[in-house]
């Protein structure tokens, strides 16, 4: 094979190659959303129609991050806010009775932006996000939590739209 011939392979090759890289990677994320289905038409809190998404991370991801939703249900914020809607709050008394059955355990409520905003913005409202779950949980009698704030680091989807970043504005309880 000649020079040009070799040049023109990799060039050629490369993109491909990379893609392929990526894409593999890509599937390890093992990341899957539930929404239930629609009962109201009324706007939710953060402007999408229907009910809460759901937002469950998966397999390997949730293992080697040591995060885990432990089946409790995650609550979303709308955009650039931390006070928690009606539905975050029925979600969260939903999990309560997990909590109360597990007072030896310390859980961590972890507040998540999406990637709008500098890293030290998010962070600090990913933060006041926790904290507002830990403070709701509290008057629920749930003390043994603390609140944590990953901002935009560990997005729960990837696309750079509004439909992906109303995921990615949420706070969970993991261990």
């Amino acid at each position: 094979m000649t020079r040009k011939a070799k040049i023109t392979f990799a060039v050629l090759a490369f993109p491909w190659g990379l893609a392929l890289a990526l894409g593999i990677g890509a599937c390890k994320r093992n990341v899957r959303v539930e929404t239930p289905p629609m009962e109201t038409a009324s706007p939710s809190p953060r402007g999408a129609v229907g009910n809460e998404p759901r937002v469950v991370i998966t397999g390997r991801r949730a293992r080697e991050e040591g995060s885990t939703t432990l089946g409790l249900l995650p609550v979303f914020f709308s955009y650039d806010k931390y006070n928690l809607s009606k539905a975050a709050r029925q979600d969260l008394q939903s999990n309560t009775e997990y909590l109360l059955a597990r007072p030896e355990q310390t859980f961590t409520v972890s507040g998540h932006t999406d990637e709008r905003g500098t890293t030290e913005y998010n962070l600090a409202l990913g933060q006041k996000r926790a904290q507002a779950v830990v403070d709701y949980y509290k008057t629920l009698g749930v003390y043994n939590l603390k609140a944590i704030s990953y901002g935009e680091e560990r997005p729960a989807c990837l696309q750079h739209t509004e439909n992906c970043w109303v995921f990615n504005r949420r706070a969970e309880v993991t261990r």
